[in-house]
């Protein structure tokens, strides 16, 4: 396969396993696997290779090998869960915009799902400084709402 544009777009964990889930990667061995758009396969190998980039600064690449997309499905399965209704993710992202969020903290949030102070701090840059305690609050507050399982 010929990867045309390796990074076209932001995708959320939740795409990713809505991808696979389409494609069949979480099927039994012998199941026919459904054949996915190249423009969907490029995404979801470009989000592979993210998944894989993480591990490896992680573990500083000992343990270095290219996931597979079942490998890469049961990861998200364990993580994320179901995968949500996209009008559900929608609107927690017009919340976290409404908050002043940018669009890759807000897909962060939608990704790691902190449940606490210390968390949010890690994914907004200059938290303190952009947000008050009681919008820190709110933003928990949202992340339990939309996010939780």
């Amino acid at each position: 396969m010929k990867i045309v544009e390796e990074n076209v777009s932001l995708v959320c964990n939740n795409e990713v396993l809505a991808v696979l889930q389409q494609g069949g990667a979480g099927s039994r061995q012998g199941a026919q696997r459904k054949t996915l758009p190249s423009e969907t396969e490029a995404r979801l190998r470009a989000a592979a290779r993210l998944q894989c980039l993480q591990s490896v600064l992680q573990d500083g690449g000992a343990n270095h090998a290219e996931p597979r997309p079942e490998q890469v499905y049961t990861y998200l399965l364990e993580n994320q869960g179901a995968v949500r209704p996209r009008e559900q993710l929608q609107a927690f992202a017009a919340a976290a915009k409404a908050l002043g969020l940018s669009r890759v903290e807000a897909l962060q949030l939608l990704n790691l799902r902190p449940t606490t102070l210390v968390e949010l701090h890690l994914v907004i840059a200059n938290c303190e400084a952009r947000l008050a305690p009681e919008r820190l609050d709110e933003l928990l507050a949202l992340v339990a709402q939309h996010l939780r399982s």
